[in-house]
């Protein structure tokens, strides 16, 4: 898999996904998270693997898959891609995918643009943060 590992970028791409996160109601928190968010950024057109729908595990297939619930996409290079993952299950609970973040040869490191796309991933998440304590009473009433 041929992923950018490039400092600026993931800092640029960063700082846009907290932006969109807590516009929708999330707090960041290293040590007791309910979500871990990961993303790439392919240099290269690649093939990407995986299974059909969300709740597949991200960090190893711990059940047996069918044949059927497989499926393999193309990714151009330039291609920002946002996972979302149950921390307690290492389950994905959604995915986002933007591209067009190369002009020619090159990454396009412009905060508007990077933002942009982020954005239009998180068009699609569907998720706002339910507060604790809106938590709490749902879970103990």
């Amino acid at each position: 898999m041929y992923f950018l590992n490039d400092l600026v970028l993931k800092d640029l791409v960063r700082d846009a996904v907290s932006h969109e996160m807590e516009s929708r109601g999330y707090k960041q928190n290293r040590q007791g998270a309910d979500l871990v968010v990961n993303f790439r950024v392919f240099d290269q057109p690649t093939t990407l693997r995986g299974f059909t729908g969300y709740g597949t595990t991200y960090w190893g297939d711990m059940e047996v898959r069918q044949p059927e619930d497989t499926a393999s996409f193309q990714v151009e290079r330039g291609t920002l891609m946002v996972n979302m993952l149950d921390r307690n299950t290492g389950e994905v609970v959604w995915q986002g995918f933007a591209s067009g973040l190369m002009e020619g040869n090159e990454f396009i490191h412009g905060e508007d643009k990077i933002k942009q796309a982020v954005h239009l991933i998180f068009e699609n998440y569907p998720q706002e943060a339910v507060p604790v304590e809106r938590r709490v009473r749902r879970n103990g009433e």
